[in-house]
């Protein structure tokens, strides 16, 4: 091939660069971003954070170029791969104006203009993609250089077309894997279609890869004569580099290919036809099995491998969509997370009871998790202080938590439901940092994998994460999984009634015991003898008001083994026997509930270890105890705030040894107060009176001060001198 003209254009070639760069800002930023990626892919674009969009938005504008660049340099390509290249010059498809080089040189500012976009773009940039961008560009901008000054260069024609053969191989070598990463955003638990998808993309890239090298070796060979010694030494150096950096992309396809494989291993049943599976899976899902698609389910299973060309996020599941569930659900929300909460209920039935937040609890959520809509959003009361009558209905004490002024915060008392409801509305919020949490509910966990993990629902459906939370409370499934053996919660010896009324009602059916109590007040009620009580208070800023009734087991008139479940039914007439010795101004409360909950009080003793491989345990899966500090939901957001403590600098997908590292020191800054706090509660349940004595010696507040000054995860850790805080 004798030197030629490349094409008329040449001088202008640095205009043609900029049209180009500003038609793939056009393109980029107008369609795909703003107009055609949403409404194609609804929740599966709008969902993803910035970082993920980004990427996301780049595989469709490369993918894009290149169809726009292979379509028109098809005809070139395959003239100059058979060896019979016409002249440059040439009119390019029977064009009175547009000649081949003309094609070829707008297509090479394309090409310049593409990875120059992508590389601004990326989400992340590593060595290889740099080096592979930066590369490219370089040798198409000096393939055009050199055609400037033609007649001086005589093997300036020989690189403009060699470097057109190596662009359109790259082009090709490429093309896949972009398309690859987009479908595994639209069926990213698909697993075995996954799994053929990136089998493919590895072998496009390994083949197109490796029939590139030869092509462009055999030309740099068979024209050597014509090369200069500037690029003899070059050209083998600079494609054998580029060569190993496309090469270490199919080996990254090879290891998703590998993850996927291993994911069907676990035993995920699928449908027998491909095509039909991911429609399948998300109606199955959300119909079938009342998903709940609070946010986008459509995220990608978590997995090992990290791609040079994606951002992998940290994929979290937290198995128990309780308190501390969703309390863990927004500790732990952040960019490049996906939080994924699996319940096993369908929210179907209200628990009518009360529950309270200490101000250990109350400062995480509204200091440390910027919840400062608490109260007014979720209907709380602030508690004001306790009023504790002996058995005989006397007022012998008052305590005053307003003047507790060094805890910082207030306790805070809910109906269970509406505390509930606000965590969840906040855990699934759009208007928070990072990706709203993923609610699935009818999810039941059958087994837990703490190594690979992974969770298998009662449906065969297998998910993996990074890390699994396990806040599937006191008959927790995960806690077996992480001990490697059975706990069963141990009866306390006390049984609990519970009932709730309306206040209007409590004023007009009991109203001896509302004059005396005044239900309306923002004020817990403790009514002891021996080894009975009643504990009220209010909640609904005062329209509901609920009655705990703590006896011992063997005082009661039902059996309390039978007494698993909150939503077991207790009877009135052996409730008004087990109370029979109590004021009767405070049995009218009792006669006028029209439901009653009974269940027995177990708690379990400390465990020897919460995590284990992936997996961690907080909340009543870890350190079940007993209602009489009032610290097991508080107890639950301190787990979950230690989480987001030691977790929060992690953006990206961590290795099995980041997170088993991080967990343990979750464990070591949550382990002993935990347990002393179950401690604590144990001792609280103890006898408030001696036998036969009107005198009550119990304390309420006798371990406040411990349990309310809590400063969160690290400062315990700095001040315990317990590992490192980080």
């Amino acid at each position: 091939m004798k030197s030629q003209e490349i094409s008329k254009l040449v001088p202008y070639s640095g205009l043609i660069l900029t049209v180009s760069l500003v038609v793939f800002f056009l393109v980029r930023y107008y369609f795909f971003e703003n107009f055609l990626l949403p409404r194609f892919y609804g929740d599966i674009y709008t969902k993803l954070d910035d970082n993920r969009k980004r990427g996301f938005i780049n595989h469709h504008v490369a993918a894009a170029a290149k169809i726009v660049m292979l379509i028109t340099g098809a005809y070139p390509f395959f003239s100059v791969l058979a060896g019979s290249a016409p002249r440059l010059s040439q009119s390019f498809a029977g064009s009175k104006i547009v000649t081949l080089g003309d094609v070829l040189l707008v297509l090479n500012q394309v090409f310049i203009a593409m990875y120059v976009f992508e590389l601004m773009f990326r989400a992340k940039l590593s060595p290889v993609a740099v080096a592979h961008h930066m590369g490219s560009v370089i040798i198409a901008a000096v393939a055009v250089a050199y055609s400037y000054n033609w007649k001086h260069h005589p093997d300036a024609t020989l690189e403009f077309i060699l470097c057109y053969l190596w662009g359109i191989f790259d082009v090709i070598a490429e093309f896949w894997p972009h398309v690859a990463i987009i479908l595994l955003r639209m069926r990213p638990k698909d697993h075995e279609y996954l799994r053929k998808v990136f089998f493919s993309a590895m072998i496009v890239t390994f083949s197109g890869t490796v029939v590139e090298t030869i092509v462009v070796l055999y030309f740099w060979g068979w024209a050597w004569d014509r090369w200069s010694l500037v690029f003899k030494i070059l050209t083998p150096i600079l494609h054998c580099i580029f060569t190993a950096a496309q090469l270490w992309g199919a080996r990254n396809f090879y290891l998703m290919w590998t993850d996927q494989k291993k994911k069907l291993v676990v035993g995920a049943p699928t449908p027998a036809n491909s095509e039909d599976r991911w429609e399948h899976r998300f109606s199955a899902h959300a119909q079938s099995n009342g998903e709940q698609q609070l946010a986008s389910s459509r995220m990608p299973a978590a997995g090992r491998v990290k791609w040079w060309c994606l951002v992998r996020e940290v994929e979290i599941i937290i198995v128990g969509g309780g308190i501390a569930g969703l309390a863990a659900a927004i500790a732990l929300r952040g960019s490049n997370r996906q939080v994924t909460v699996l319940e096993q209920s369908q929210f179907c039935s209200e628990i009518g009871a009360t529950i309270s937040l200490q101000p250990n609890a109350t400062r995480i959520l509204q200091q440390t998790w910027g919840m400062t809509d608490l109260l007014e959003a979720s209907s709380g009361m602030i508690d004001q202080g306790l009023r504790i009558f002996n058995s005989e209905g006397k007022m012998v004490r008052e305590i005053s938590l307003l003047a507790k002024t060094q805890y910082g915060a207030d306790r805070v008392m809910w109906h269970r439901q509406d505390l509930h409801s606000y965590l969840m509305k906040v855990a699934t919020s759009t208007d928070r940092h990072g990706p709203a949490a993923t609610l699935r509910t009818s999810a039941r966990v059958a087994r837990c994998d703490c190594e690979t993990g992974s969770v298998t629902l009662q449906n065969g459906e297998v998910l993996c994460a990074n890390l699994i939370v396990g806040a599937d409370g006191i008959h927790s499934n995960l806690r077996t999984a992480v001990l490697g053996k059975q706990i069963t919660p141990k009866p306390t010896g006390s049984s609990a009634y519970r009932l709730m009324m309306s206040s209007e009602r409590l004023r007009q059916r009991a109203p001896r015991f509302a004059d005396t109590i005044k239900p309306e007040d923002p004020f817990t009620s403790m009514m002891v003898a021996h080894d009975c009580r009643l504990i009220s208070g209010p909640a609904r800023h005062g329209t509901l008001y609920s009655v705990v009734g703590l006896v011992p087991d063997e005082r009661m008139n039902e059996d309390p083994d039978s007494a698993q479940s909150w939503v077991t039914e207790g009877n009135k007439e052996k409730m008004l026997e087990t109370f029979k010795d109590f004021p009767d101004w405070t049995r009218d409360v009792l006669r006028e509930a029209e439901s009653i909950g009974l269940w027995q009080l177990r708690d379990i003793d400390p465990l020897e270890i919460w995590h284990r491989g992936r997996v961690i345990l907080i909340g009543d899966a870890a350190h079940a105890m007993l209602p009489t500090q009032g610290q097991g939901g508080s107890q639950a957001v301190e787990d979950a705030e230690a989480l987001g403590a030691f977790f929060a600098d992690i953006d990206g997908e961590p290795s099995d040894e980041e997170v088993e590292a991080r967990l343990k020191e979750v464990f070591e800054a949550r382990y002993e107060r935990a347990s002393l706090i179950q401690k604590f509660s144990r001792d609280a349940a103890k006898p408030a009176t001696d036998v036969g004595s009107k005198e009550v010696k119990m304390r309420p507040d006798e371990f406040m001060d411990y349990n309310c000054m809590y400063r969160g995860a690290l400062e315990w850790q700095r001040a315990r001198g317990i590992g490192s805080a980080a």
